[in-house]
């Protein structure tokens, strides 16, 4: 039987270093289909050059992407990392281009995209840093601060979670603009688009919000963990820097028998902090996954089961603000303690090895801080404009 949906073009434009984000749009709107458009009638279709230009002749090749792309698409995603791209006879890169015109037709009223833009703040591999490409993207960015909020992101994981959460947020748009105007596209459902039947089924709205909630109070249990364990490693530093002063004091240095078993204190005490740090960070990980895969799935259920009533969304919104605000104290607090540690001198082997630990731990766990940060931020964003 025929259902009626509508559908929704979503144009990616970028160069070629953000390749994997591109392929797991792919992926991705695939799963949020099996979603909206049984929930909403919304279905998304991914418009790329590799998928909807076709060889032609008779101009320079980013004109002819741009005849046979259109203007015609609903929801424009940019992505931007270590490259600006090629320039073309119009602009800086093929890219600039395509971000031209669809922010040009958003003063045009009628047939205006949603522009969504996301940078990569992932470190760059040497062979792939060109100081101009970089330069121009940079300039790009600036440029864009006046026109509207872009979205960063530091790994795969955490643009398929943000961009999993706007595209929710889209969809449910075009669902209350299809209400208010009755206006819907007919297309015939072959059945590709129907929910997968899996254990999943079995959970419903209310499991998938407590799951998330349960998560999220894990990760802040987490967090409270690593400013204990930081703020005691501090308390333990300041013991061994005064048995040193002590000893200093008693009148003539102390030898090395005693300043090596001083040292070995310091060091335990750091690789078992380190240790500490390892377990944390794993841990937050594992509960982030949890918690977002768990969100996705409320927000997806929420309009399915619950249209109108916002409260349950409401509860995830305030449980990813306390995250958020809970982020930060022991962000700074390691920043801290890794100026101080990075700072001791190179006394012994064991204390120079349990230096390099606990400072590359230190930034491993401050990686996963700013992704899970970042995350949450864009999820939050997403969330308001459902509410």
């Amino acid at each position: 039987m025929a259902r009626t949906s509508t559908i929704v073009q979503v144009f990616v434009a970028s160069p070629s270093d953000v390749a994997p984000e591109r392929e797991a749009l792919e992926t991705l709107i695939a799963e949020l289909n099996r979603a909206w458009s049984v929930g909403l009638g919304i279905m998304f279709e991914l418009v790329r050059w590799e998928t909807h230009v076709a060889p032609a002749m008779g101009g320079d090749p980013q004109a002819l992407i741009n005849e046979q792309i259109g203007d015609d698409y609903d929801v424009f995603i940019g992505i931007l990392w270590a490259k600006f791209g090629t320039p073309t006879p119009r602009a800086m890169s093929g890219t600039q281009e395509e971000f031209e015109r669809a922010y040009a037709r958003l003063g045009a009223g009628q047939n205006a995209p949603r522009i969504m833009f996301y940078f990569k703040e992932a470190a760059i591999p040497v062979a792939k840093i060109d100081p101009r490409q970089i330069e121009s993207v940079q300039r790009f960015r600036s440029s864009l601060s006046d026109k509207g909020i872009y979205s960063t992101f530091e790994d795969l994981e955490a643009f398929i979670t943000s961009v999993r959460a706007h595209l929710s947020s889209v969809a449910q748009q075009f669902a209350r603009q299809i209400a208010n105007t009755a206006t819907t596209v007919a297309t015939p459902n072959t059945g590709a688009m129907a929910f997968e039947s899996d254990q999943d089924d079995d959970l419903g709205l209310l499991d998938y919000v407590e799951i998330c909630n349960a998560r999220i109070e894990d990760m802040v249990a987490a967090l409270e963990i690593i400013a204990e364990a930081t703020i005691r490693m501090g308390g333990q530093f300041e013991v061994h820097n005064s048995a040193v002063t002590d000893l200093m004091a008693a009148g003539s240095p102390p030898s090395p028998k005693t300043a090596k078993r001083l040292i070995k204190r310091c060091a335990d005490d750091m690789e078992a902090f380190a240790g500490i740090l390892k377990s944390q960070t794993a841990i937050l990980a594992s509960h982030r996954l949890a918690a977002f895969d768990a969100l996705d799935k409320s927000l997806t259920l929420s309009q399915e089961v619950n249209a109108g009533d916002t409260s349950d969304v409401r509860s995830l919104y305030l449980a990813l603000s306390t995250l958020q605000s809970n982020l930060i104290e022991p962000t700074q607090q390691l920043l801290l303690f890794k100026e101080v540690a990075a700072r001791l001198p190179r006394m012994t082997s064991e204390l120079n090895k349990a230096k390099r630990l606990v400072v590359g731990q230190m930034d491993a766990l401050i990686d996963e801080i700013k992704t899970t940060s970042s995350t949450t931020g864009n999820v939050l964003l997403s969330i308001e404009r459902m509410l």
